[in-house]
């Protein structure tokens, strides 16, 4: 009986060394890399989705802020308005009697006496 159970305990040591554990061992360790290196390119992609997100929001707050109609005036320009209407360059002042001229920090209200074409 002693030399069997000794017999067992050796063919246990011989199992427990053997190519089998050793390639489930290995295949374990092998996943483990392949879930950590899969969570890293994860990350990395989110991270750059985040940042194309991040900036295209900042090209349209840019482009949103480029086109705002009073950004003009802080760059020194004047408004022409009648009433609520911003009057455009291919409107002609002779349409209007009464015009307001708005200036980042001033507005006048004029009346609109002779209009005289030409390039200036």
């Amino acid at each position: 009986m002693e030399m069997s159970l000794r017999d067992a305990q050796y063919s246990v040591e011989d199992l427990a060394t053997s190519s089998a554990f050793k390639r489930i061992d290995n295949r374990i360790r092998e996943h483990f890399l392949k879930i950590g290196n899969s969570a890293n390119m994860l990350e990395r992609s989110l991270l750059r989705v985040l940042k194309e997100k991040k900036n295209r929001l900042n090209s349209l707050e840019a482009h949103k802020k480029s086109i705002h109609p009073l950004l003009p005036l802080q760059r020194g320009f004047a408004l022409l308005k009648s009433g609520d209407e911003i009057i455009n360059n291919q409107q002609s002042l002779n349409y209007f009697k009464n015009i307001e001229i708005v200036r980042q920090n001033e507005s006048a209200e004029v009346e609109v006496l002779n209009v005289t074409k030409g390039s200036f």
